[in-house]
């Protein structure tokens, strides 16, 4: 019975520490506009995660929350680098090819905000 316990303390841990933070994402590993709009997708559902109801365009709302949590500013900053990275890299980007990346649709919104 203790050698279950164990297991199952084990398999937690393993899987818990398996999960990534958004703000950790290596800009420098994304090559293609799918991979930096599905990067973005990751930070976005982390953002909406930590600001619940709260609309990014509420801008006073949103930056006073962005400076009383650093885990938003920290994912705030990634944004800006994956942001940059995909504006300045050697594919072409539009707003179509955006939107034709699985998930793009969802995620063109939150863009330019």
């Amino acid at each position: 019975m203790r050698k279950l316990n164990y297991l199952t303390i084990i398999g937690l841990l393993f899987f818990a520490s398996c999960s990534t933070n958004p703000a950790e994402i290596k800009v420098s590993s994304l090559e293609t506009l799918c991979d930096h709009v599905e990067a973005l997708g990751e930070i976005y559902d982390e953002m909406e995660e930590i600001i619940g109801g709260i609309r990014r365009d509420e801008v006073d709302k949103y930056n006073k929350m962005c400076m009383e949590s650093e885990e938003l500013m920290a994912l705030n900053n990634k944004e800006d680098q994956i942001k940059y990275s995909m504006a300045n890299n050697t594919f072409r980007f539009s707003e179509q090819l955006f939107k034709d990346c699985p998930k793009g649709e969802k995620y063109y919104s939150w863009l330019n905000k």
